[in-house]
């Protein structure tokens, strides 16, 4: 959902700056949710690692559980770009 809010908020941002402005406030709250999504998903796959022991899996599904919230934080990233150019813009 935030690489989809990204591509409108380029789109939009010589269009109407101030939706560039609304649709980068989005992404950054879209983060923020992944941020506390990854704490309660890795809450579920530490307790499953426990009980199941099987390393491989858990050591996979910690890399996506951080590579998902990294992507969200580059995409955090690109919205304070859009938003620094939509002011300079307004």
């Amino acid at each position: 959902k935030a690489t989809i809010k990204i591509i409108e908020g380029i789109e939009t941002l010589y269009k109407d700056p101030r939706k560039a402005l609304e649709i980068a406030d989005l992404v950054e709250r879209i983060e923020e949710a992944v941020d506390d999504m990854r704490t309660e998903a890795l809450e579920v796959a530490i307790r499953w690692c426990d009980e199941n022991k099987v390393p491989s899996i858990c050591i996979i599904t910690k890399e996506l559980i951080d590579s998902i919230e990294n992507a969200t934080d580059k995409c955090e990233d690109l919205a304070d770009i859009i938003r620094s150019i939509a002011l300079l813009s307004l």
